[in-house]
């Protein structure tokens, strides 16, 4: 009696795993990059963090002004950190919104942001 289900568990685990592991490139969305100097972002707020050293407050404000954003990511990047946000959000056109990160970094010049976007 064991055996037998000890059988179909490492059954279905295996066809688990076999079902998982076949991909599926049809319906992936394509992404784009764009950097710092896209005309979608700029810098909100870029400050020193009063409670720690080397840390800084970074927020960029996102709009789409051309037309709708669908935007998986947003990238906050410094000299020495980065930080991906999740955020799956369709920014509407005419409309903005803001995403930021307390962040580590020594150089207030090397702070930038990128964009992943669906196409």
């Amino acid at each position: 009696m064991n055996k037998k289900i000890i059988g179909g568990i490492a059954s279905v685990i295996f066809l688990s795993v076999i079902f998982l592991s076949v991909q599926s490139t049809d319906g992936e969305p394509k992404i784009e990059l764009i950097v710092l100097n896209d005309e979608n972002i700029e810098i909100l707020r870029l400050e020193p963090y009063r409670l720690l050293s080397n840390h800084w407050t970074y927020i960029v404000n996102v709009c789409a002004t051309i037309n709708n954003l669908d935007i998986s990511e947003v990238i906050l990047k410094s000299d020495i950190d980065e930080q991906v946000l999740g955020v799956n959000k369709t920014i509407e056109k005419g409309n903005c919104s803001s995403f930021g990160s307390i962040m580590k970094g020594i150089d207030k010049e090397s702070f930038s942001a990128e964009l992943v976007k669906e196409r």
